[in-house]
């Protein structure tokens, strides 16, 4: 960026520019420029040296977070995002190491942040990413016996039921169930919901049993 003249007593100034050599004028730092004139008729020669100060340019880094995208809850904590620094004059660098997760592993809005420490001709910086982790469905199981239930003249209740799903304990929902048609005999329903959490959706299942007939008794009395 410099410019170089020769100047002196009775002369109209020289322009020498072109004569500069620079020294340490790519990376960030203090650059020299030297420029030189031989002279004329009526001037000795003479050489000039200047200098100037390369300040470093500034980083981006950028997490991308969007492949492999949508993400579901798997009970383990997800690391899709890569993170790159980039700036004026230099090959991208992976910074995927530096990466460092919030709130990635249960279902909601995950954060990801990632930074780079800079080189001698780039500043550091810091950036963020996020992406989202979708609930997963649920599954509620009835289970009832399978052979029949004799009549007893009282509502029956032999049913179990709980909701199961990925990364999940078993929920006993079995206090939950509601019943028809378990006091006479025949088939018997009995239905049980479950609300969800924030991992997974709520989901409802059904399941039956049969109340069979029970024997009678004639006695005759003389």
């Amino acid at each position: 960026p410099c410019t170089a003249e020769a100047t002196g007593v009775g002369m109209s100034p020289v322009d020498v520019t072109a004569s500069l050599i620079y020294s340490n004028n790519t990376d960030a730092g203090a650059a020299t420029a030297n420029a030189s004139w031989a002279g004329d008729t009526n001037h000795t020669g003479n050489t000039g040296s200047g200098g100037f100060t390369i300040g470093q340019a500034s980083s981006t880094v950028t997490v991308t977070c969007t492949v492999g995208a949508p993400y579901a809850f798997t009970g383990s904590a997800q690391t899709p995002c890569t993170a790159e620094a980039t700036g004026a004059g230099m090959s991208p660098v992976d910074v995927t190491a530096s990466l460092i997760y919030s709130n990635n592993t249960n279902a909601g809005a995950a954060t990801a942040n990632a930074s780079w420490g800079g080189d001698a001709n780039h500043a550091a910086n810091t950036g963020s990413g996020g992406f989202t982790i979708n609930q997963v469905s649920s599954t509620v199981t009835v289970t009832c016996p399978v052979p029949s239930q004799p009549y007893t003249g009282s509502a029956q209740t032999p049913c179990t039921a709980e909701a199961t799903g990925i990364g999940m304990t078993p929920v006993d929902l079995t206090a939950s169930i509601s019943y028809s048609n378990n006091i006479n005999a025949g088939s018997a329903t009995a239905n049980a919901s479950w609300a969800g959490d924030v991992n997974h959706t709520g989901n409802t299942g059904s399941g039956g049993f049969t109340i069979s007939q029970v024997s009678s008794t004639v006695t005759v009395t003389c």
